[in-house]
């Protein structure tokens, strides 16, 4: 692939991240006001759009880093461990909003989210990695 596709693809894969965390509000928000039904509506997008994102990463950006910059591996092993626990964590506070405890979803709330930002930051530095290999 060449450096500006490369770059491309790096910049599109970051968009999306900016557009989870957008989803990850409305949980928040209607977990924080105390409103299950809007918390479990916006859960299930949050899912939906994970779903989607996890398969193109591991579908698509994977593989290509891999081909491109197979000393990547381990993180990109990594990266996909990070998706089998977060889709784990969506499930468990699935049940918890489900079952209308809303303490304890808040707390599982506060399990995936420490586990998300810690998934984007190592893809942040991926990404950043990724990008100055493009621009060599």
């Amino acid at each position: 692939m060449a450096a500006p596709e490369t770059a491309r693809g790096a910049r599109r894969w970051w968009e999306e991240h900016s557009e989870l965390d957008a989803l990850v509000a409305v949980v928040v928000e209607a977990l924080g006001r105390g409103e299950i039904q809007p918390a479990a509506r916006g859960l299930e997008d949050l899912s939906t759009a994970l779903e989607t994102h996890f398969g193109i990463e591991e579908s698509a950006y994977f593989p290509m880093v891999e081909r491109l910059s197979p000393e990547h591996g381990a993180a990109l092993n990594a990266a996909q461990l990070s998706h089998r626990l977060l889709r784990k964590n969506l499930e468990d506070l699935r049940v918890l909003i489900d079952g209308g405890d809303l303490a304890a979803a808040r707390s599982g709330l506060d399990v995936l989210l420490e586990r998300f930002r810690s998934h984007e930051v190592e893809e942040a530095k991926l990404i950043a990695r990724l990008e100055e290999l493009s621009t060599r």
